[in-house]
């Protein structure tokens, strides 16, 4: 068993010791990158059929993404409707106030 590492001090962020987080044990004995494992895989439909090839899998994360876009953009543009269709109205009630 190897000791526990000591606390890191905390700057004023989450996950200092007054939080109760620890550093991870050897967190700082290595800066070798850790081998992906099947959990770091992108969540994209038909990702473990992709898995070997690098150029399908960013088209299909690229696919994913555009359509996520084109969501957003929709809510966007919704919310920009009602946004500007409330501050009409908002307008014309200030000015129907300052007429009388």
């Amino acid at each position: 068993a190897r000791p526990k590492a000591p606390p890191v001090p905390s700057e004023g962020r989450m996950g200092g010791p007054s939080s109760g987080a620890r550093a991870r044990d050897g967190a700082a004995a290595s800066c070798t990158p850790r081998r992906p494992t099947r959990s770091d895989e992108p969540d994209v439909p038909g990702a473990p059929a992709l898995a070997g090839d690098g150029a399908e899998m960013l088209d299909a994360v690229l696919r994913s993404l555009q359509r996520h876009e084109a969501v957003l953009r929709q809510d966007l543009d919704r919310q920009r409707a009602a946004l500007q269709e409330a501050l009409e109205a908002r307008l014309e009630r200030l000015q129907d106030e300052l007429l009388f």
